[in-house]
């Protein structure tokens, strides 16, 4: 049997977490336990500061410190496995899927890769962090109605790093700094693609693949509890309407 080791990583550097983080991280010790004996070790690394790509490169650094084969980034505001409903002995039941569950195989199956949970950010049309390329090859947002179609896996071109199971393997492709933001001027009063963005378009420019778990959707604790797309609580239907200028956003390149 091949061993892992897995980093859990939480940059914290912001007041509000979720209200489930401690319980979930709580069970998911024993999931760890149960279900993955292949982990031979499993650190945690909080690191609290509100600059967050200095906080994400504080926790690669950790992670290749003690020789992590994987990293699952945690954000302190993701409710996650929101929308598992359980059955008896604490197991999913009615077809729904714990991240872990089912990315946790995947990743082992397409090695040197990384996948994530969606989510929805906050704000005025509370947009999907995950992203594509339209038919003209240029970057957008997946549109709420069409994230609310996908199932299973599938091919992206980036993803917000709320929720992220990743092969640290493909930090070697990269450089240093991991994570840095960019702006459209030197100014930097302009943000052009954040952290988690400008990472992902580095890896998929060195070949990395990264994928969505589309079976499991995280909520996402702004001013309020940010639903998933069609999640029958939501109250204002106006926040469905497309949040891409370009309407030409594409069914996700690869179906897995």
């Amino acid at each position: 049997m091949e061993h892992y080791r897995l980093c859990i990583a939480r940059p914290t550097g912001w007041n509000l977490e979720a209200a489930s983080m401690g319980t979930w991280l709580f069970h998911f010790g024993f999931t760890l336990r149960e279900m993955s004996p292949e982990l031979t070790e499993i650190v945690q690394f909080n690191v609290s500061n509100h600059r967050v790509p200095l906080s994400r490169n504080g926790c690669v650094e950790f992670a290749l410190r003690h020789q992590c084969t994987h990293m699952l980034w945690l954000d302190a505001d993701m409710g996650i496995d929101e929308y598992v409903q359980w059955g008896p002995a604490g197991r999913p039941a009615n077809g729904t899927k714990t991240f872990w569950e089912t990315s946790w195989p995947f990743i082992k199956a397409h090695p040197g890769s990384m996948v994530a949970m969606p989510y929805c950010g906050g704000g005025p049309g509370e947009p999907v962090h995950v992203f594509v390329k339209t038919q003209k090859g240029s970057l957008t947002r997946l549109t709420r109605a069409k994230a609310q179609q996908q199932r299973g896996f599938a091919s992206v071109e980036a993803v917000g790093f709320g929720g992220v199971l990743m092969d640290t393997s493909i930090l070697r492709k990269l450089s240093r700094p991991y994570f840095f933001d960019t702006f459209t001027s030197d100014k930097q009063d302009d943000l052009r693609h954040s952290s988690d963005v400008e990472f992902c378009l580095r890896a998929r420019a060195a070949g990395i693949s990264i994928y969505v778990n589309f079976d499991c959707w995280a909520a996402h604790w702004q001013r309020r509890c940010v639903q998933r797309p069609g999640h029958p609580e939501q109250k204002d239907p106006a926040i469905d309407e497309p949040m891409s200028a370009d309407p030409s956003v594409p069914v996700l390149q690869e179906r897995i």
